[in-house]
C-alpha cells in the first residue's frame, strides 16, 4: 500500500515540476513574442500616427500664415485703389486721429486681482523665463480650439477662463491675430493664435 502511495506522490510531484517548467518556458516565449509584435507592428504604426498629427499641425499653422498674408494683400490692394480714386476710408480717418499700434490687443484688467482667475498678459510677459510651462493653441471662429498635436482642447474654457473666451470671440471680429493668457493656478502661459475661419475648413 505504501509503495502505491509513493508512486502516486512521485507522479504528482513530477507533474507539478513539469507544469511549472512549462509555464515559465511559455511565459518567456510569450513575452518575447509580445515585444517583437510591439516593435514590428505597434511602434511603427504609433510613430506614423504621431508624424501625421505633427504634419497636420504644421499645415494648420502654415494655413493661418497664408490666410493672414492674403488678408494683408487684399487690404493693401483696396487701399491703393481707394487712394487712386481719391477715397478716404473710415480706417484712414481713425488712423489720422490715433497712431497705429502693433496689431496687438489691449490687455484687459484681470478679472480677479488676487490671481485666482486666468488673465491676459503681454508678449514680453509670455517670453519671460518665470518657470511657467508654455502652451500654444489655435482658436477658430467656430469656437473649436486645437493644440500643437492638432487635437481639440475640450477643457479650454476651464484653462483660460470663461470671460477670456468671450473676449477672444470679440477679438476675432477685430482682426486680432494673437494674444497671451496666464493661469497662475496651473502655472501655465498660453499663446493663442486667432483664426478667423472654422476648424476643418
Amino acid at each position: 500500500m505504501s509503495k502505491s502511495v509513493g508512486i502516486i506522490i512521485s507522479f504528482l510531484v513530477g507533474s507539478a515540476v513539469g507544469a511549472s517548467a512549462s509555464y515559465f518556458v511559455l511565459k518567456d516565449k510569450y513575452e518575447k513574442e509580445k515585444d517583437e509584435f510591439y516593435e514590428k507592428e505597434v511602434k511603427p504604426a504609433r510613430d506614423e500616427y504621431f508624424q501625421k498629427i505633427k504634419e497636420a499641425s504644421e499645415q494648420s499653422k502654415a494655413n493661418i500664415e497664408l490666410n493672414r498674408e492674403a488678408k494683408e494683400k487684399i487690404s493693401e490692394t483696396l487701399g491703393d485703389l481707394n487712394a487712386a480714386l481719391g477715397y478716404v476710408t473710415e480706417s484712414e480717418e481713425i488712423a489720422e486721429e490715433e497712431p497705429e499700434e502693433d496689431h496687438l490687443p489691449p490687455i484687459p484688467d484681470p478679472v480677479d486681482i488676487n490671481g485666482s482667475e486666468p488673465y491676459f498678459i503681454t508678449a514680453d510677459d509670455y517670453a519671460d523665463e518665470n518657470g511657467y510651462s508654455k502652451q500654444s493653441y489655435v482658436y477658430h471662429a467656430n469656437g473649436i480650439v486645437i493644440n500643437d498635436n492638432y487635437e481639440p482642447v475640450d477643457d479650454f474654457e476651464d484653462l483660460v477662463g470663461e470671460a477670456n473666451c468671450k473676449q477672444l470671440s470679440k477679438w476675432l471680429d477685430d482682426r486680432v491675430d494673437i494674444c497671451w493668457i496666464r493661469n497662475d493656478n496651473t502655472s501655465v502661459d498660453y499663446e493663442i493664435q486667432l483664426a478667423d475661419y472654422d476648424f476643418n475648413d
